[in-house]
């Protein structure tokens, strides 16, 4: 687990210190395991908690207000479908569904892993958007398809509407624990190559002592 704790972070989560119903509301119930564990690590002083606790927060006021974007978006919607034709039911699910499809494949490519650490608060505004576009356009679908199926057939769609929503906002946040990993095992792995090439063959260095020497170098690493 990576400690982040960026710049861009810090000043994101300054201007969110507000009454947000919606960030307790996820707090409690889906980012439950995940607050606890933390919270957990930051009071038993574990080194890097409290910037990783920090960043989780960001995060899940990103998630608010997603939430909140979709509510008002969802209630324009439905505003005016009610009074669509089947046809026109149609058309919306043809614009939809590549959205959703595209956002969908492409959260869960994007790693916070991959990107840098001095980036992070970039990754935040570029994940807030496509989390929006993706979770604005289950929304719609869920909309859609409650009114042209069955009522038990809307049911069970709609249930599993929730359940990748659920499962995305989750696999988001479990991603933020590892940002910047991937930098990190670059940099030891550069360290450690620039070791061994400094080795003599003729030097005689044990398996040991090379063994130790990475130890060091992982120990030192931010």
């Amino acid at each position: 687990m990576v400690a982040c704790g960026s710049a861009g972070g810090e000043e994101m989560l300054s201007s969110l210190k507000r009454v947000d119903v919606l960030f307790y509301l996820l707090k409690i119930t889906i980012f439950r395991g995940i607050f606890n564990g933390i919270e957990e690590d930051v009071r038993k002083e574990v080194e890097g908690a409290q910037g990783v606790l920090d960043d989780v927060i960001v995060n899940t006021h990103k998630h608010s207000g997603i939430l909140y974007l979709t509510i008002v978006g969802t209630l324009l919607v439905l505003r005016d479908i009610t009074g669509l034709s089947h046809d026109e039911l149609m058309v919306m699910l043809t614009i939809v569904m590549p959205i959703a499809a595209i956002m969908g494949v492409s959260w869960y490519v994007i790693t916070f892993g991959a990107i840098p650490v001095k980036y992070l608060d970039v990754a935040m505004w570029l994940t807030l958007f496509m989390c929006f576009a993706f979770i604005q356009s289950l929304a719609i679908l869920a909309l859609v398809l409650n009114i042209v199926l069955p009522t038990g057939t809307a049911l069970v769609v709609s249930a599993t509407i929730f359940a990748v929503y659920v499962a995305s906002v989750l696999y988001d946040t479990m991603d933020l624990l590892k940002a910047g990993i991937d930098e990190q095992a670059l940099i030891f792995y550069r360290r450690a190559e620039g070791f061994l090439a400094r080795q003599d063959a003729g030097s005689g260095a044990s398996l040991d002592q090379v063994t130790k020497v990475l130890e060091e170098i992982r120990d030192k690493l931010p």
